[in-house]
């Protein structure tokens, strides 16, 4: 009997185990698509980087920056273990406007901001489930 016991736990252990592992490395992908693109917004600000996304979402270069800012904060919250959840929200909720603003003003291809749609939607669904597991774990 004990042995029974013994095995499920075990096993139930190893499942959480495995999706510790799994959280983590989403947070990490997060982090790393989060940190690259608030790089581009803060460094590369020329005519087929930064300045184009701003000229697609019709704002100055300054807002550009302040985006880059609640990315690299989101990057780094989701990080901080007492602070997963809250990064993970930031981190999703900023690739959700990405993912938005793509739909709405700069479009699916055709120049580099354009292209970088499909990080921001792997960037969302990996910080979405981010969110979940947190949320149900903490």
């Amino acid at each position: 009997m004990s042995e029974s016991v013994l095995s499920v736990n075990t096993s139930s252990s190893r499942a959480v185990g495995i999706a510790t592992v799994a959280v983590w490395i989403a947070q990490l992908a997060v982090a790393g698509i989060l940190g690259m693109a608030a790089f581009t917004k803060f460094f590369m600000y020329t005519p087929d980087g930064s300045m184009a996304l701003a000229e697609a979402m019709g704002v100055g270069r300054g807002i550009i920056v302040l985006i880059g800012l609640v990315e690299l904060t989101a990057a780094a919250l989701i990080l901080i273990p007492r602070r997963h959840l809250l990064g993970g929200l930031l981190a999703a909720g900023t690739m959700a406007g990405a993912l938005f603003t793509h739909a709405t003003k700069i479009g699916w291809s055709g120049n580099a901001a354009a292209e970088m749609w499909p990080l921001a939607l792997i960037a969302f669904a990996a910080a979405s489930s981010v969110v979940v597991y947190r949320y149900l774990h903490r």
